[in-house]
């Protein structure tokens, strides 16, 4: 099986590990090994996704750039021009969107944002080019 990420991967690595472990030490039949780790596939792969998160760029009226991230892209937009969503955003009203992406969980939004904010301005420019 292919996972999405090697989160997932690692997960599932070590929770069958840990099952094989448990029913070897309690001398269990080879059937309840594989009925412990069939369970634990279906479990997997039946899990509920991580809700899709964003990572965003955003043009302040003084020209400056913010990065952030969010589940929901139209809400956030509203709470920054609201004044409500963060400092710096609130004293450099109005701000536009204007460069977003979408990200498997809000692990990896987090370390693109990072990733992002330690971009050039003249990188950041590029990116928000890219998509237009």
């Amino acid at each position: 099986m292919k996972w999405a990420c090697a989160v997932c991967a690692a997960t599932h690595d070590a929770e069958l590990r840990r099952l094989l472990f448990i029913s070897g030490s309690l001398e269990a039949s080879q059937q309840i090994k594989i009925m412990a780790v069939k369970k634990l596939l279906d479990d997997l792969t039946n899990q509920e996704p991580d809700s899709l998160w964003f990572v965003y760029l955003l043009r302040c009226a003084d020209g400056s750039l913010y990065t952030g991230i969010t589940i929901d892209l139209t809400r956030r937009l509203h709470q920054h021009n609201a004044g409500t969503a963060s400092r710096y955003t609130r004293s450099r009203l109005p701000v536009v969107m204007v460069y977003h992406e979408v990200q498997p969980s809000r692990s990896h939004a987090l370390k693109r944002e990072l990733a992002i904010k330690g971009l050039s301005r003249q990188e950041k420019e590029s990116l928000i080019q890219s998509t237009q």
